[in-house]
């Protein structure tokens, strides 16, 4: 439940144009599913990167090791090549 209220609050942040707020909720989300195995994880991940590319930011998220695991996954290859 944590996850999906952090979730949704990215997204309330993403419709504010509030990227790097996006960003942390969407990543404390992304956490949250990867630690209870539940494959949201992956639909999270794909908001981090949208929201990072939007925040022009110059953080990886692919820096943490959590989301490093999932950076050859094909929905999230699609995304950033």
């Amino acid at each position: 439940t944590l996850a999906l209220i952090q979730e949704l609050g990215g997204k309330m942040h993403m419709s504010q144009r509030n990227f790097n707020e996006a960003s942390q909720a969407f990543f404390q989300a992304f956490k949250s599913y990867d630690e209870a195995g539940d494959r949201s994880r992956l639909r999270c991940l794909k908001y981090l990167v949208m929201a990072s590319m939007l925040h022009a930011s110059s953080i990886n998220p692919f820096d943490s090791h959590e989301a490093r695991a999932h950076r050859d996954d094909p929905e999230i290859v699609a995304m950033t090549n």
